[in-house]
């Protein structure tokens, strides 16, 4: 018995490696491209994004990077990836063995592989799980440090949780600001506190207190506002407007505020310190998603406050979400009037139900009614009883839930070595393209930088042609182009990294805080959309547009065949099958 216990302990942590694995996407593009500039920054001095961007006031991570260097390998980026997930894992384990008083280490370890199932899309846009989304980046570090710290506030380490909370301030508030409020709520719900405890909330006040008044942001973030504020909206709406969110995602979202505290009465074996973090977590959200709803629904109209809008108070509900699914799990484990089967069609359910589109309900509903099916007849009550533990049921279950999401291609997406694709080449295995599992091997991307999930993916002579871009020594704004796998002229930024050229055209969220580079954004993504419609068309771009590329002494990368749309009196330089023309 003990080591049949023992190999189902080892399954259950396999599949919660494997899934690490599956969620394991590199370094997201956008980091690439910003941590490759932070570490030679004197290699590209005429990147406007790049050295005028807000990031590097913002976050004290692209320094620590400048050690790590996570982005130039793949292995260490994954190495690092795993080391923080398990660690994350290890605490929330503590927490639910030592506070939700779950006892056996099997069902503790389901509970935490369910969770890792878990995505950004529940309720609304934010993230409950344990597993890190973007590998690499101070993402990868925050939500594990934010667990840390709970932990330390439920064994009474207030210093120690004042501590960590700051590192994570350091590298990355959006979201994690959430933090702070929950902290001084439950101060607040603590029986005999001393005046010591107290006190341990001044080491991020005086760290936020000093932020604001050494960086530029807080004084520009309230000039031009009208303009900022829109760029903000282009880019980072998603995670700091409630209402933006579907209808069904904030039906679910306002539900679950009502059903938490009901779940939490429910749970009586809980500790009071406990109840005592889960009360707080619940005020700091709800108290947060009224305020952040009335100024996106009305206060904006006012006053324009980039600066709480950056917060991303969307991804704030995290840590509500990730307890929310843990009561709600405990809960039906513990629950006696479930057999086994219901138990763990109820674990799948939840895990699958969304806000995103219908189908996010109408699966949960198939799956949990399918499992209380099992009340039609007494003898297959009888049967599932003697036969299964709901611990196999549910192992059995997330197994067959995860080929079913890869065999349906909506969550997954299988890729096979395809030669006819140019797209496809040296692309083996499963990809998803909204963030969540990406198993590509892209093997130019390997051989070129040492990375095999990069996600641009482009024939071998593309980057080969780039590469050997690195050989003009001098820096200049590069606008590469390329052609699809339809043929058809695109641009793709990771080109900059593979020719090692500042960027003529970059991400406008480097410009929140400076209207006049947010207008210059604007008018450089006019341009490109100008000259690929002008390729794509078979004609010349207009000479309003040549005029403009050499106002701002670019040069432009083409396949040979695009060249001829170009002036002939334009200097140019052949790399393998590619053609340089430079404006300046």
């Amino acid at each position: 018995m003990y080591l049949k216990k023992n190999f189902v302990n080892g399954v259950v942590i396999l599949f919660f490696c494997i899934i690490i694995l599956l969620r394991f996407t590199g370094v997201p593009d956008q980091y690439a491209n910003i941590f490759n500039f932070y570490n030679t920054p004197n290699a590209f001095p005429t990147d406007i994004y790049m050295n005028n961007s807000f990031f590097w006031e913002s976050s004290a991570y692209f320094t620590l990077n400048k050690f790590l260097r996570l982005e130039e390998s793949d292995l260490l980026s994954l190495g690092w990836y795993f080391a923080v997930a398990l660690i994350g894992a290890f605490f929330l384990y503590l927490i639910i063995r030592d506070y939700f008083k779950v006892r056996e280490p099997l069902t503790i370890l389901l509970i935490i592989l369910c969770v890792g199932f878990l995505g950004r899309d529940i309720p609304v846009n934010t993230w409950g799980g344990i597993i890190p989304m973007q590998p690499g980046t101070a993402t990868m570090f925050s939500k594990t440090l934010g667990i840390i710290v709970l932990y330390c506030l439920l064994t009474r380490r207030y210093w120690l949780a004042s501590i960590t909370m700051t590192v994570v301030f350091s590298i990355h508030i959006l979201g994690d600001f959430i933090l702070f409020s929950i902290f001084v709520f439950y101060l607040c719900f603590t029986k005999n506190l001393k005046a010591r405890d107290i006190l341990s909330l001044i080491i991020p006040v005086a760290f936020l207190v000093f932020k604001l008044a050494s960086s530029d942001i807080v004084s520009s973030s309230f000039s031009d506002s009208d303009i900022l504020f829109d760029a903000f909206m282009a880019y980072g709406r998603h995670d700091s407007d409630f209402l933006h969110q579907s209808p069904l995602a904030l039906i679910l979202l306002v539900i679950s505020f009502f059903a938490f505290p009901i779940l939490v009465r429910q749970n009586v074996q809980f500790v009071p310190r406990l109840n005592e973090l889960l009360r707080s977590i619940l005020i700091a959200s709800v108290l947060l998603v009224i305020v952040s709803s009335i100024y996106t629904w009305i206060g904006h109209e006012f006053i324009k406050i980039n600066m709480f809008l950056m917060l991303a108070p969307v991804r704030a509900l995290n840590y509500y979400t990730l307890f929310f699914y843990l009561v709600s799990f405990v809960w039906i484990i513990s629950n006696e009037k479930f057999n086994p089967a219901e138990k763990a069609c109820l674990l799948i359910g939840l895990i699958l139900l969304h806000g995103e589109n219908l189908k996010g309900i109408l699966y949960p509903l198939i799956v949990v009614t399918g499992g209380f099916a099992t009340r039609i007849s007494s003898r297959l009550i009888s049967f599932v009883d003697n036969r299964f533990t709901f611990h196999h049921i549910t192992i059995l279950l997330l197994f067959v839930v995860t080929l079913g999401q890869i065999e349906r291609g909506g969550v997954y997406n299988i890729v096979f070595n395809d030669s006819e694709n140019p797209l496809n080449r040296g692309r083996i295995g499963i990809n998803f393209y909204d963030g969540v599992y990406n198993i590509v091997f892209n093997d130019s991307a390997w051989k070129y930088l040492n990375r095999w999930t990069v996600r641009f993916h482009a024939p071998p002579d593309v980057w080969h042609s780039y590469y050997l871009l690195r050989k003009h020594e001098k820096d200049f704004p590069l606008l590469p182009i390329y052609l699809n796998g339809q043929g058809v002229p695109s641009i793709g930024n990771y080109l900059n990294i593979v020719g090692r050229k500042s960027f003529f055209m970059e991400f406008g969220h480097h410009f929140y805080f400076n209207a006049k580079l947010w207008k210059e954004h604007l008018i450089r993504k006019e341009i490109v959309e100008k000259i690929l419609k002008s390729l794509k068309d078979g004609i010349p771009p207009s000479q309003m547009v040549l005029n403009q590329l050499q106002a701002r002494n670019m040069g432009i990368m083409v396949p040979n065949q695009l060249a001829q749309y170009f002036p002939p009196s334009l200097k140019r330089k052949i790399f393998g099958s590619y053609k340089l023309i430079l404006f300046n």
